[in-house]
């Protein structure tokens, strides 16, 4: 799959970056998956560069200061943590310390919304 700089990913069994999204099941959700964000853009296959912790990330979005941000149900995109919606599995990528910056973790906690 093709991976835009910027989108949460997941290392599947392969060995390989892909999309993960908060509410289909094996992509991303279990509490010991390797999970990070995209520091380029990559096609299918092709190296990808990840963040998977960072205390003062700068993902190249506006955040709200002191918001929690997780991973949405879209296919490698972030939320605040109020759109979490019914099915979703609780993935929290971290917590805004500034409107430019986030505390990158990417935990979840195995539990559908």
């Amino acid at each position: 799959v093709e991976i835009t700089q910027g989108q949460v990913v997941y290392l599947d069994a392969g060995s390989l970056w892909q999309l993960a999204d908060a509410d289909a099941a094996a992509t991303g959700n279990g509490i010991t998956d390797t999970r990070g964000i995209a520091l380029n853009s990559a096609a299918a296959n092709q190296p990808l560069t990840v963040n998977t912790l960072d205390t003062d990330f700068t993902p190249g979005a506006t955040l709200v200061k002191g918001t929690t941000y997780v991973l949405s149900s879209t296919a490698g995109a972030i939320a605040p943590i109020a759109d979490i919606g019914a099915g979703w599995y609780r993935v929290i990528l971290g917590a805004a310390i500034s409107t430019t910056k986030i505390n990158l973790t990417t935990s979840a906690t195995g539990a559908t919304a």
